[in-house]
């Protein structure tokens, strides 16, 4: 008698359990089909195993950016990448070194008997001072030899102009700072208002 209520719940919960198809990652039942005829899967995306999945639709997936960079465009955003405004500080930069170069009339020897236009001592003079002041390099660092050889990999006639000495790259440095200052003089003197400092020691 106390066997047969229980031998009626075990048929029930089988009866229940094969009912229901449980998905599994080894079982041959995962063919899905998309619930729109123009919507398609990628065949590389991940298998998913959940229920949810049987009855929305499957989109096509992609890893790119073109799709959004299209749609900002559309709408007039400006999409520009990281390498854009590096690419234009730079420029930026280089053409500086060109204008300062140009106001300095110092006198500059060629480390080398043979004579070379291809690089402006006094450009060179300029982005290296800009270089090693702005990122708090040492003056040693042109005496290095690893240093050079990728200076000279990428130009060979940086040896004709680039000093080897720490006392040469330091008299560059306060030469241009006393270059700079005096601009600086000139332009706030040159100001239509007075102009006020604040200097915190």
């Amino acid at each position: 008698m106390t066997s047969q209520p229980s031998d009626a719940l075990s048929q029930h919960d089988s009866e229940r359990f094969d009912s229901e198809r449980f998905e599994t990652p080894s079982s041959p039942v995962l063919k899905r089909t998309p619930s729109s005829p123009s919507v398609s899967a990628i065949t590389t995306a991940s298998r998913r195993f959940s229920k949810v999945w049987d009855h929305t639709p499957e989109y096509l997936e992609s890893g790119g950016t073109k799709i959004i960079t299209s749609h900002l465009k559309e709408h007039d955003i400006d999409v520009s990448s990281a390498q854009e405004p590096r690419t234009t500080s730079i420029q930026s930069n280089i053409a500086d070194a060109f204008h300062k170069a140009k106001e300095t009339d110092y006198k500059r020897r060629c480390l080398s008997t043979i004579a070379t236009r291809a690089l402006d001592p006094a450009i060179v003079e300029q982005l290296y001072i800009q270089w090693i002041t702005t990122c708090g390099v040492s003056f040693c660092m042109a005496t290095l030899l690893e240093f050079r050889a990728l200076l000279y990999y990428l130009n060979p006639e940086i040896d004709n102009w680039l000093p080897n000495s720490i006392p040469t790259i330091q008299t560059w440095t306060l030469r241009t700072y006393e270059a700079q200052k005096q601009q600086i003089k000139r332009e706030v003197q040159s100001a239509l208002s007075k102009a006020h400092f604040t200097v915190d020691l």
